[in-house]
């Protein structure tokens, strides 16, 4: 009876952890997915695909509007490539966030790195 009981103390968790893996596999998915299209296209629509509507940029200092931001800029040759390390959900699932490194090329063609460092996205 104890082990039944232990058992069924445990469900509800269990079934909780597998709900919030999916959601942080399919938040990390995401983010290799536009660093694909970064790779495969270019970061211009990458941006264009992966953002909100509403999302923000800081842009020297200020705050603006990334997806009117990347719909203004020309395309140009510039290869982003990130993959996402660390990630974690709220348990609303509705606010996440990943972390990084990232390298940024020239281009596709060109190996000479331009910067590197660690990427946030929430």
């Amino acid at each position: 009876m104890k082990v039944f009981l232990s058992l069924l103390l445990l469900f509800p968790f269990a079934s909780f952890a597998q709900k919030h893996d999916r959601a942080i596999l399919s938040l990390v998915a995401s983010e290799k997915a536009f660093s694909k299209v970064s790779e495969t296209k270019n970061l211009r629509d990458a941006f264009i695909q992966f953002f909100a509507p509403n999302s923000i940029l800081i842009e020297q200092g200020k705050e603006i509007n990334g997806l009117e931001h990347y719909k203004q800029q020309g395309l140009d040759s510039v290869l982003l490539i990130w993959e996402p390390v660390y990630a974690d959900i709220a348990s609303s699932k509705d606010f996440g966030f990943t972390t990084g490194p990232f390298k940024l090329f020239n281009s596709k063609s060109n190996t000479v790195l331009l910067a590197s460092g660690y990427y946030s996205t929430i």
